[in-house]
This record gives C-alpha cells, sequence and structure tokens, in this order.
C-alpha cells in the first residue's frame, strides 16, 4: 500500500512549516528569556520545552543505540550524529532524509505548543484556528508538489 502523492506532499509540507515556525519562535522565545522579557510562567514554558524535548531524543538514541545492539536493522536509524533516515515502504521515494536538527525544532516546537495548551497560554480554540489555517496552507503547498514533481 503506497500513500498518494497529495497526502504525502500535505503531510510533508505542514510538517515543515510547523517546524520553519517553530524554529522562528524558539530564536525568538531564547531572546526573550535571555533579556528577560518574558514573565516567569513564559519562562517555565520555555525551559520546560527544552527539558521533555531533550528526553525525547535520548529515549530516541537509546532505542537506536539498542536495535544497534542486538543486531536488529530498525527504520528509524541515526546516521553519525548528523542525519536521521527514515525508511517507509509506502513512501514512494527509497531514502527519505531528515536532518536531526529539524527533527530537534520539532520536538520543541512540539512540547513547547502542549506546554502552552497545558499551562493555560492558549485556549483550544486559538490552537485549533492555528492548525485550521496551518493544514489550509499546508494543502496549497501540497498541491503546488504534487502538480511540480509528480
Amino acid at each position: 500500500m503506497r500513500i498518494s502523492p497529495f497526502i504525502f506532499a500535505t503531510i510533508f509540507s505542514s510538517l515543515a512549516l510547523f517546524t520553519l515556525i517553530s524554529f522562528f519562535q524558539l530564536i525568538s522565545s531564547l531572546f526573550k528569556v535571555t533579556f528577560k522579557k518574558y514573565d516567569e510562567l513564559e519562562r517555565k514554558l520555555v525551559f520546560d520545552s527544552l527539558g521533555v524535548s531533550m528526553l525525547i531524543l535520548l529515549l530516541i538514541h537509546l532505542l537506536q543505540l539498542l536495535f544497534a545492539l542486538i543486531g536488529h536493522k530498525f527504520s528509524f536509524m541515526y546516521m553519525s550524529g548528523i542525519k536521521i533516515t527514515l525508511r517507509f515502504l509506502v513512501i514512494p521515494m527509497d531514502n527519505f532524509v531528515l536532518e536531526s536538527l529539524i527533527l530537534d525544532v520539532f520536538l520543541i516546537g512540539l512540547t513547547s505548543l502542549v506546554l502552552r495548551y497545558k499551562y493555560g497560554l492558549i485556549s483550544s480554540r486559538q490552537l485549533t484556528k492555528k492548525y485550521v489555517i496551518l493544514t489550509i496552507f499546508a494543502a496549497i503547498a501540497g498541491l503546488i508538489l504534487v502538480y511540480l514533481y509528480f
């Protein structure tokens, strides 16, 4: 079973857009924390997001080490500290490469979003509105990618 190119391009576009937004929010948050422009709750949110993300990345790397030690070829493979390679049978490409920085920023952005909702800094309505707009832009980008490359 293969994923249609439109669905793959839409999913990839939405993840790429979310990661790009998260990257700039991370840079902005780090500057605001450094120059003390955040209140205590927002500073706690930034530090907790970084901490939870690092724990998730540590678990990913420990799982990869465990699978490497037992000799099992796991499809989510970390290669020499530089790249993470995803090999799926359902994606029409043979080798889909995701840089480790992109994964790190994606995890930090995702944990930051979940913690913002948990701490009450954004409401569920704001969260839904944000992702409806993100999905619309991703669908448009997916259509463009499918038209150009498939």
